[in-house]
């Protein structure tokens, strides 16, 4: 675990409880949408070839959002603002609506790793100025690796044309499927 450039702190136990979900939730749809999804992540994590058809991009693309969020949950921040706001969440919940401006990405690793990443970035206008703010989340469990990224952009500055969310130049275009 490491914030920021604080002293990292190595943890032998990858299991770790956290209290930013409540109990029905965790219970009900949270597992529901698990234990759907085992069959290809498990595939994938041991680096074995999987189907990827409509549906189950779909249950990937939930269950990355679902992963995402609870990442941002357990994130320290000044004061208790998160980024994905309760309205996401809710729908997330409720419909499996996936928040506007996301985007998600899967890829393999060739060495087996365990990690969760987040990133928060702001996003600036031609001008240099704020226009909005983004967050990129990744999970990396055995051989696969997911990355969800979101952006939020200012009410007053939705006029602006914000290209869609790309992984960065480098060959990463043929390293990762776009589920979302």
């Amino acid at each position: 675990i490491q914030e920021g450039t604080d002293t990292e702190l190595i943890d032998d136990d990858p299991e770790r409880t956290i209290n930013t979900v409540c109990h029905t939730c965790n219970n009900t749809w949270m597992s529901r949408l698990e234990e759907k999804n085992i069959p290809a992540i498990g595939d994938m994590l041991e680096n074995k070839s999987t189907v990827i058809d409509e549906g189950r991009q779909r249950l990937l693309t939930e269950w990355a959002v679902k992963t995402a969020m609870v990442m941002d949950s357990i994130r320290d921040r000044h004061g208790e603002e998160k980024f994905y706001t309760r309205d996401e969440c809710v729908a997330t919940r409720l419909s499996q609506e996936i928040p506007k401006g996301t985007r998600i990405w899967i890829g393999a690793l060739t060495e087996s790793h365990l990690g969760a990443f987040g990133t928060d970035f702001t996003i600036l206008g031609r001008d240099r100025t704020r226009i909005g703010t983004g967050i990129a989340n990744t999970a990396v469990v055995g051989h696969f690796a997911v990355q969800v990224v979101t952006i939020h952009v200012n009410p007053d500055d939705s006029a602006h044309d914000i290209s869609e969310v790309q992984p960065k130049q480098g060959g990463w275009d043929n390293m990762l499927i776009q589920l979302y």
